[in-house]
């Protein structure tokens, strides 16, 4: 682990407006053991229950650009107004 490159990106004079004080894995973690067992001790997966369907017109697309479900009529994946902005255009 080379944590220490990230601190010495952190503590460059062009961020010291941007930075606080160190809140984890904290200054008391230095030398590359230190750091390995913090990681062993602390990291967890980034899960989260959802997942993505295709969006288009082709035989692979779930639904189309509005949310439109394919193959079933007058059913659409719900999407909130400020996240359809933002999203793709098929």
């Amino acid at each position: 682990m080379r944590f220490a490159i990230t601190r010495e990106i952190m503590h460059q004079p062009a961020l010291d407006k941007y930075r606080g004080r160190e809140i984890s894995p904290g200054v008391e973690c230095q030398t590359d053991e230190q750091l390995d067992e913090f990681v062993r001790n602390h990291a967890e997966t980034a899960f989260h229950p959802c997942g993505s369907c295709k969006m288009g017109y082709d035989e692979m697309a779930v639904v189309d650009g509005e949310g439109r479900v394919h193959g079933w009529k007058g059913y659409a994946w719900w999407m909130r107004r400020s996240c359809r902005r933002s999203s793709p255009v098929t």
